[in-house]
């Protein structure tokens, strides 16, 4: 297995290359920088992180851990929707509803997309995947650490959608999910749109990469339950590359009456 990682600048030319140990994504929290920039009158504390540290940090996610696969061959590795979907939560105006808020990650895998939201001062961030799949979140977790930076806690737990009984009601005002949908049985569907229904506060919001490719007619019946429950605020088509121009990055918020 190769050792290299990739940058994001790799990432939009290329794609994710599945074969690298680790794979590493700059966070530009701009939101961060936006509020600085308006509070420069005021003096920095000596203990404080450079404006520089705040607003730019690199994660570095490792893929594929052990070569092993328990259960799902696709929970390792991050695929070309994730990096589309890092960039678009670290825009302004999608960071500033992350600050301050409770996250949660469905299918996390390598856990990339929520540990971007520790980064952009999110309250908390929840990494959720199969339990076969903790491990390798938790290395990451681990070793993309920072102390004094303010980042926010991460939790990793189990989640096996439609079997909530652990999160015992909780809501979260922010979840993230990227790459989780491919020609799956119309019931694990169900119960993804139903658990997604489930976790998101009231006035939360979800935040929904998807790579479409001959799937789309098939995957076409979780849409159709997703207009059940949530409103589609926004739809971005990814245009960075060739590699990604079927990326769909999609924000849903909840029906009032759903």
């Amino acid at each position: 297995m190769s050792t290299r990682s990739l940058s994001a600048s790799d990432v939009a030319t290329a794609g994710v290359d599945r074969r690298a140990a680790s794979v590493s994504f700059r966070v530009e929290n701009k939101a961060a920088a936006s509020r600085k920039n308006d509070d420069h009158g005021e003096d920095e504390d000596e203990t404080t992180p450079s404006v520089a540290a705040v607003s730019s940090s690199v994660i570095t996610v490792h893929q594929n851990r052990d070569g092993e696969i328990a259960v799902d061959p696709t929970a390792r590795w991050v695929w070309d929707s994730c990096p589309r979907l890092c960039e678009y939560l670290c825009e302004s105006q999608v960071a500033t509803t992350i600050r301050g808020k409770s996250v949660i990650e469905l299918g996390a895998g390598t856990g990339l997309p929520g540990l971007v939201c520790s980064r952009l001062g999110a309250k908390s961030v929840t990494l959720t995947d199969l339990p076969s799949e903790l491990d390798l979140l938790r290395l990451n977790v681990d070793e993309n650490k920072r102390d004094g930076y303010g980042d926010a806690p991460v939790d990793v737990r189990a989640c096996a959608w439609g079997k909530l009984d652990a999160f015992s009601g909780e809501r979260f005002d922010v979840v993230i999910v990227s790459d989780v949908l491919y020609h799956q049985p119309h019931e694990t569907m169900r119960a993804l749109a139903e658990t997604l229904k489930a976790l998101v506060a009231k006035d939360g919001v979800v935040y929904f990469a998807y790579h479409f490719r001959e799937n789309l007619l098939h995957d076409a019946y979780f849409f159709e339950l997703i207009d059940e429950y949530f409103e589609e605020k926004r739809r971005t088509f990814s245009e960075n590359s060739e590699a990604d121009e079927n990326i769909w990055l999609l924000e849903f918020i909840p029906k009032t009456k759903a």
